[in-house]
């Protein structure tokens, strides 16, 4: 019995070696066997033992032993293995951005074309699993596959409406970059020096665009004036927070600068635009948006010089509206709340307490502001800044601003304190500009000429500097003390 099982296994061992001796040959003869590049070999193998047999595996190799030759050809024209590969790349790094990771099940409802492939091989290359959704499926039908298969992600062409409010809908793959590519002009392959710290919203952000074109990223560990400037004079974009800006302007240096340099993370001083676009050239964009909606509206150099301080204009595929608080919008040049909807949806805070006020499928963010007859979103300050001081509603925004567009002043923050009288009243922090002078009454009397006398600060501290957290955001909390 001994003899004859190990007669039957070498048998088949004999049998299975002949088979895969036909199988080579028969590859080879449809030319899919043949000699190899060793360090293509090498990547095939990696492929092939990573990806197993599935989609992924195939396109990878294809990308390892033939990069330029013709891949997928549709109605947006044709694709190499190699351009494949790098796109795939690209859309893996988006979907792991937006929270696929291995095991997550992402549906595909696309018809053919380059689209469902190309989503088949980036979630392969997470390491994700594809749910194929039949485009003749009802509403009903994919809501039902969607809860109860647990879809994270839904890619879907634009055609199809009516899509589960359960998963993340995407319905371009371009989309996530193409809002902020339309705006501000960065370039793929380019060097962009990130010195916004990466463990905020900004830098991550700009980290994950870097990714996304193929672009190599230049680091500093610290923030110092000359090597920002040394940095930025060698890459095509820098992605920086405003105070970075106004620390280079102090040091009075020269010398090339970015094509692009995008800014975010605090607002930007309308004075500080200025003089950085007069001494640096038309190459300053400003962002404005937050954790909770994404982006909202983004500032290029010609709205900055026609009206300095602005936040922009919505981007591609992004809808600003400044609402009252009955949740109706507002005309335009009146003020009211800020609301933004988008295709980056916010699934609520991990803390407890704190939510994001909603409008259908607006949500709010935070902010007052005013948009003007040419589309660009003026902001006003922070909804829960705004005191009532005397039984009138003053926001500290524009006297921060008014005080600011001094000469004599280098920065400043304006905020909200209790007062007996009144209930509240506005307390001025300043810092001045070395060598300039100024008292209390000065900085009254320059808000008195201009804004309400509710609006004047009768607290007028004066400091060396403003707290500031990593973002340059000013910590009011601290000022106070």
């Amino acid at each position: 019995m001994v003899v004859g099982r190990v007669w039957t296994g070498v048998r088949a061992a004999a049998d299975e070696a002949v088979g895969s001796a036909v199988a080579l040959r028969e590859l080879g003869r449809a030319g899919l066997i043949g000699p190899v590049r060793p360090d293509r070999l090498a990547r095939m193998a990696t492929a092939a033992v990573r990806y197993r047999l599935t989609v992924t595996a195939g396109y990878e190799a294809g990308a390892a032993r033939h990069p330029d030759r013709a891949a997928i050809v549709d109605d947006d024209g044709r694709l190499t293995f190699g351009e494949l590969h790098e796109r795939t790349d690209r859309i893996a790094q988006a979907l792991a951005a937006d929270g696929v990771v291995p095991g997550t099940r992402v549906g595909v409802l696309c018809r053919n074309h380059r689209g469902p492939v190309e989503a088949q091989i980036a979630t392969g290359k997470l390491g994700a699993d594809v749910v194929l959704f039949n485009t003749g499926m009802s509403a009903g039908q994919r809501a039902s596959v969607v809860d109860e298969l647990g879809v994270h992600t839904l890619l879907a062409d634009e055609e199809f409406t009516d899509l589960p409010d359960t998963c993340r809908v995407v319905r371009d793959l371009s989309g996530l970059i193409a809002a902020v590519l339309g705006s501000i002009p960065l370039r793929a392959g380019e060097p962009v020096h990130i010195a916004a710290p990466l463990l905020h919203t900004w830098g991550h952000a700009a980290l994950q665009l870097a990714m996304l074109l193929g672009s190599p990223v230049v680091l500093a560990r610290t923030y110092e004036p000359e090597r920002f400037l040394q940095i930025a004079g060698g890459c095509d974009a820098v992605f920086a927070v405003p105070v970075m800006l106004q620390r280079l302007l102090e040091q009075d240096l020269d010398g090339p600068m970015a094509r692009v340099v995008a800014v975010s993370g605090s607002a930007l001083p309308a004075g500080l635009a200025t003089a950085f676009l007069d001494r640096y050239g038309d190459r300053l964009y400003n962002l404005y948006g937050s954790t909770e909606v994404s982006w909202v509206s983004i500032a290029g150099p010609e709205d900055l010089r026609a009206a300095p301080g602005t936040a922009g204009r919505a981007p591609l595929g992004t809808r600003l509206a400044v609402l009252d608080e009955h949740g109706e919008e507002v005309p335009t040049g009146v003020e009211g709340r800020v609301f933004v909807g988008n295709d980056m949806p916010f699934e609520g805070y991990t803390r407890e307490g704190a939510d994001v006020e909603r409008h259908g499928d607006l949500m709010g963010t935070g902010d007052v502001g005013r948009v003007d007859e040419h589309g660009r979103l003026h902001l006003t300050g922070r909804a829960d800044d705004m005191i009532v001081s005397g039984g009138e509603n003053v926001h500290p925004g524009p006297v921060e601003d008014l005080i600011v567009a001094r000469a004599e002043v280098r920065e400043a923050a304006v905020t909200g304190v209790d007062d007996d009288e009144y209930g509240q009243r506005l307390a001025a922090y300043v810092v001045l500009e070395p060598g300039a002078t100024a008292d209390a009454d000065t900085v009254r009397g320059w808000v008195r000429a201009e804004l309400s006398r509710f609006a004047v600060p009768r607290d007028v501290v004066f400091l060396d500097e403003l707290p500031r957290n990593a973002t340059g955001k000013v910590v009011h909390r601290e000022l106070a003390g």
